[in-house]
């Protein structure tokens, strides 16, 4: 599970990298968004993790340890 300061400063760490290079500012500012989400998500109790497919984001299963 993420925690919530830790996405947040993921999140910073993007934007700083988007500034650094325009040429991926999209990317980076896509990515930041993530991580934002992370964050708000953490702050609930709970975070939830995405694979990328065919352009979009499908929430990840939690895993169940036994």
């Amino acid at each position: 599970m993420y925690q919530r300061d830790e996405c947040i400063n993921q999140a910073s760490i993007c934007r700083e990298q988007a500034k650094a290079d325009p040429a991926r500012y999209d990317d980076w500012i896509d990515q930041a968004t993530v991580w934002h989400q992370r964050a708000i998500q953490a702050r609930r109790g709970k975070a939830v993790t995405y694979d990328i497919r065919d352009g979009r984001m499908i929430p990840k299963r939690p895993r169940i340890d036994s």
